[in-house]
C-alpha cells in the first residue's frame, strides 16, 4: 500500500495511540505526541499546565545538567484534547505539501533508507471550525510566568519510516502559535542528509 494516500481521522487517532511510548524504527527513541502534545482529560493520557511548566523551568537548586536530562524544553504546545491532536495531524498528512512529504517515502530512490519527514502545515479546518473557540492550545517558554491560551496557527509532525516499511511511524505532532509556511523536509538519517524538501 503506498503510503502517499488519503488518511481517515480515525486511521490517524489510532496511529498516534499506536506509537506512543514506542521506540522509532529511525532513532530509537519513544514517541510522545500524545503523552506531551495533548492536554489531559480526567483519566486520559496527556500534560497538564503543572507538567508544562515543569519541562521548560529549572526547580530550585536544580544544576543545568539536571535539566536537560530530565528533558527539558525551551518552549512546549500541547492540543486542547486527543480528538484535536488526531484531526490537526489527519489534516496535515492529507494536505498538497503533506502528500508531496510522503510521496518521497513511496519513492523507489529511496528504498531501503532509514527517513525522517518534518512537517508544518497551517490554514487547518480543524481549527478553524473547534476555533479552539471552546478549548484553546496551550503554550509556554522558558521565559513565560505561566501557560498561555491561545489559537493554533498550524501543527507540526515528525515522523519516520524505516527502510523496509510501508508504514509510518508518527513521533511528535504539536500545534504551532506562530503561522507557519507549509513545508517539508525528509532526511536520511543514517547520513544526515537531506534527501528532499518543498
Amino acid at each position: 500500500m503506498a503510503i502517499a494516500r488519503r488518511y481517515e481521522t480515525f486511521e490517524v487517532r489510532g496511529m498516534l495511540q499506536g506509537a506512543e511510548g514506542v521506540a522509532s524504527p529511525v532513532t530509537g527513541a519513544g514517541a510522545h505526541s500524545r503523552g506531551l502534545h495533548a492536554l489531559k482529560t480526567p483519566g486520559g493520557t496527556g500534560v497538564n499546565h503543572s507538567d508544562m511548566m515543569y519541562r521548560t523551568h529549572k526547580q530550585v537548586g536544580e544544576s543545568n545538567n539536571q535539566f536537560k536530562n530530565r528533558g527539558s524544553a525551551a518552549q512546549t504546545s500541547a492540543f486542547a484534547n486527543l480528538i484535536q491532536q488526531a484531526d490537526a495531524a489527519c489534516q496535515g498528512l492529507n494536505s498538497p505539501t503533506g502528500q508531496a512529504a510522503l510521496g518521497v517515502l513511496d519513492d523507489p530512490t529511496y528504498s531501503g533508507r532509514k527517513l525522517r519527514v518534518t512537517l508544518d502545515v497551517n490554514n487547518l479546518k480543524e481549527i478553524g471550525f473547534l476555533g479552539l473557540g471552546s478549548g484553546k492550545m496551550s503554550t509556554v517558554s522558558k521565559t513565560d510566568m505561566s501557560v498561555i491560551s491561545t489559537s493554533a496557527k498550524g501543527v507540526r509532525l515528525i515522523f519516520d519510516r524505516d527502510g523496509g516499511s510501508t508504514a509510518i511511524h508518527i513521533q511528535t505532532c504539536f500545534p504551532l502559535a506562530i503561522l507557519a509556511t507549509p513545508a517539508y523536509s525528509v532526511i536520511d538519517m543514517t547520513s544526515k542528509a537531506v534527501v528532499a524538501n518543498g
